[in-house]
């Protein structure tokens, strides 16, 4: 029998043990076969989006981290396999395989699998493309992106994972590598040494984890502290797998009462050992379950609360201004009126004057007709005398509203005025720096060559919501008509559509969204296989454990209920410490952005959590009839 033909038998005859790590290739290949189906699609390679647009750029990338991820996945599950295997390495050793021979074996069996994961992928993918192209159509607002035969995208993926594939052995041979054939033939038999634990690294876990857990709810800055929270959060996760839970373990085994109550010898034990072994592993899950959360939880509250968010930052559906003596006033007000007015919309129009600071580009408005505009907005007024300002402030985020409290005086022009607070609202489109002043100082300046005169025509009208490619044109039409907008170097129109900001904000959403969830899904798959690696690795050793433990008398409903707990806390644990990751992340990024997503930015961690425990009861069930199968009388 040449290699071939036994690296082909060990795969067919023991499909079983590669099911999980062909599926989780099949599904990795699948999705980024999607993603390039997109790539190459002949409206994007053509006259359509170029790959350096919001589209193409995500699209390019997501592919780049699936290709990445993949490859560390296939490396891990590769080695696990191979532990799995060290008996079987050693026999064939002793039956004269060459280490060479080995090594083309495992090449051989690596390329088998790939190949046909592959295949799959790719016929799978063809079948999946039309409502694959339909979500992204939707996602993009892109019209006939229709389904074509991907001959581009088949060979990009093909080569691709084939080369990932060949990539991943020599990485995966160094785990037998200087092994002796004594070595491979006591595969995972070794005895293992009592669990090692620091009372001063647990204690340290407890006050990184405080760190990272109490301080985004202080009332302080917590977005300047950003970075070191993260590191807090992810150093205090790594020590509480690797020191704290087993402290805390071991602690539970001095209580002798509970310790030595039936069961609960076995499984706090062996949790011991388990959590210790797979520390990185439960930290690698809790990393990737976090990330999953996190992005899945904020991606799907922005969308959420783009239409609350974009509606406070402009508090005109249609702003125009006008500086004083543009010659396209007229006509651009009658144009605008008339097309509200064909689109069967009832407008209310609001004016106001300001005056524009020639020196650094901001606004200056009396106090009187802020509280007349202020008024139809919702807006509380103010009364200010000569030497007094109030800032409208520009943005929302925490960061910028802290910095604007802090100031007591403020440079206009060259006038220094006392700030004596901030307004509650604007009456500008965000980002354009206002500020109130008297109506004395007002009209004093407005003879000032050095300040020019711009009046501002605010449109409000409810339904806008519904006309957003008619404003995106609309503003797209102002702007290629607009003849005189600078003249003399000095701005003499502008023209905001909330509407086109709106689009523009949703498409850059949907982008981050499609982004987001589908390399979510990638590492939500991926922290599950790697459980299902663990526990496959362990099951040789586990049914010989429960075997020997039969005989003593261990009863099914008690290696039931002893495997649950095991399992359970292997699957909830990572959950639930990757839930709280994710909650402060959410925090910090709330008040870093200055709105809460609530109970928005969470509750789909609990459709994670639904799928998560559907895959926890399955992988469960298998593992417990797997080790039953080798014991007689718990088959009777």
């Amino acid at each position: 029998m040449d290699l071939k033909k036994l690296a082909y038998n060990n795969i067919s005859r023991n499909f079983n043990a590669y099911f999980g790590y062909f599926l989780s290739c099949t599904v990795s290949i699948m999705i980024f076969f999607g993603f390039s189906v997109c790539l190459f699609h002949p409206l994007i390679t053509g006259a359509g989006i170029s790959k350096n647009s919001a589209m193409g750029s995500s699209l390019l990338i997501t592919s780049v981290v699936i290709a990445a991820f993949s490859l560390l996945f296939i490396i891990y599950s590769l080695g696990t396999f191979i532990k799995s295997r060290f008996r079987e390495f050693g026999t064939l050793l002793i039956l004269g395989m060459s280490d060479k021979q080995l090594k083309k074996l495992v090449f051989l069996e690596s390329l088998f699998i790939g190949a046909l994961s592959i295949i799959c992928a790719l016929v799978l993918g063809l079948i999946f493309s039309k409502p694959f192209l339909l979500i992204v159509s939707e996602a993009f607002s892109i019209n006939n992106l229709n389904i074509y035969f991907p001959i581009k995208s088949i060979i990009v993926t093909t080569i691709v994972f084939i080369l990932l594939f060949t990539i991943s052995i020599p990485f995966v041979m160094i785990t037998i590598k200087n092994k002796t054939i004594i070595e491979l033939l006591n595969g995972s038999k070794k005895p293992k040494n009592e669990p090692k634990t620091s009372i001063l690294l647990s204690i340290l876990t407890v006050i990184l984890l405080g760190i990272g857990y109490v301080v985004p709810f202080l009332d302080i800055n917590s977005g300047n502290l950003t970075y070191a929270i993260v590191i807090c959060i992810i150093l205090g996760t790594y020590l509480f797998f690797s020191q704290t839970l087993v402290w805390i373990l071991k602690k539970i085994k001095t209580h002798k009462n509970f310790y030595m109550n039936r069961t609960n010898l076995l499984w706090i034990s062996n949790l011991v050992y388990k959590i210790k072994d797979n520390s990185r592993l439960l930290f690698l899950m809790t990393t990737l379950l976090s990330i999953t959360l996190v992005s899945i939880a904020t991606l799907s509250s922005l969308v959420s609360i783009q239409l609350d968010e974009q509606r406070a930052s402009y508090p005109f559906v249609i702003n125009y201004q006008s500086s004083e003596g543009n010659p396209q006033e007229k006509d651009r007000l009658e144009l605008i009126e008339k097309t509200l007015s064909d689109d069967g919309f009832i407008y209310d129009k609001t004016s106001f004057d300001s005056l524009r600071v020639k020196d650094n580009g901001g606004y200056l408005v009396s106090q009187s007709e802020f509280n007349q505009v202020g008024q139809k907005l919702n807006l509380d007024s103010v009364s200010l005398t000569d030497d007094e300002v109030v800032i409208v402030p520009r943005y929302t985020d925490s960061s910028y509203m802290r910095s604007l409290n802090e100031l007591k005086t403020l440079q206009v022009g060259k006038i220094n005025l006392k700030v004596v607070g901030l307004a509650s609202g604007k009456i500008f489109p965000a980002g354009y720096k206002t500020y109130i002043i008297s109506d004395l100082l007002f009209k004093k300046l407005s003879n000032n060559s050095e300040y020019e005169k711009v009046t501002s025509f605010g449109y409000n009208f409810n339904g806008w919501e519904k006309s957003i490619e008619e404003g995106y044109n609309f503003n797209e039409h102002i702007k290629n008509t607009s003849k005189n907008n600078f003249e003399k170097g000095i701005l003499k129109e502008t023209y905001t559509d909330l509407r086109y900001y709106y689009k523009v904000s949703i498409d850059i959403t949907n982008t981050m969204n499609f982004m987001g969830i589908f390399m979510s899904i990638v590492f939500f798959i991926g922290s599950c296989s790697f459980l299902y690696f663990r526990f496959y690795t362990d099951l040789i050793y586990d049914k010989e454990k429960y075997k020997n433990l039969s005989k003593l008398g261990l009863s099914y409903k008690e290696l039931k209920k002893i495997l649950t707990i095991e399992i359970s806390s292997m699957f909830y644990i990572p959950y639930l410490v990757a839930f709280f990751n994710a909650t402060i992340s959410i925090i910090m990024f709330s008040k870093i952005k200055g709105f809460s997503l609530g109970l928005k930015g969470l509750s789909t961690s609990c459709i994670i959590l639904v799928i998560y425990s559907i895959y926890f009861v399955i992988l469960k069930n298998k593992y417990i009839k797997e080790i039953a199968k080798i014991i007689p009388e718990y088959l009777d």
